[in-house]
């Protein structure tokens, strides 16, 4: 299992690769599989953040309550929303 350094420079080339996915036009499947390749990222990038936190006591208790929702959010979120926050105007 990689440190979560690793997994959030892993996060970064994934995201980076689906920015340009989308401005390059590529099919609607591709971008989708790599929506879906970061959705898996984040999670993956948010369980390492929690398993970091120590003591599970004070402010590291809720530290570690709302990475679970969030981590509980995006185990649920589909690819297409996450490929919508690449697609909007906003975000490019």
């Amino acid at each position: 299992m990689g440190s979560y350094a690793a997994k959030k420079d892993n996060l970064s080339r994934l995201e980076s690769h689906l920015r340009q996915s989308v401005q390059q036009g590529a099919p609607r499947n591709l971008l989708l599989r790599l929506a879906e390749e970061v959705r898996l990222a984040r999670i993956r990038v948010l369980k390492a953040a929690k398993a970091t936190l120590v003591p599970k006591t004070g402010s590291q208790l809720n530290q570690g309550v709302a990475l679970a929702a969030k981590i509980a959010l995006l185990e649920t979120l589909p690819s297409e929303a996450i490929l919508a926050e690449y697609s909007s105007p906003l975000k490019q």
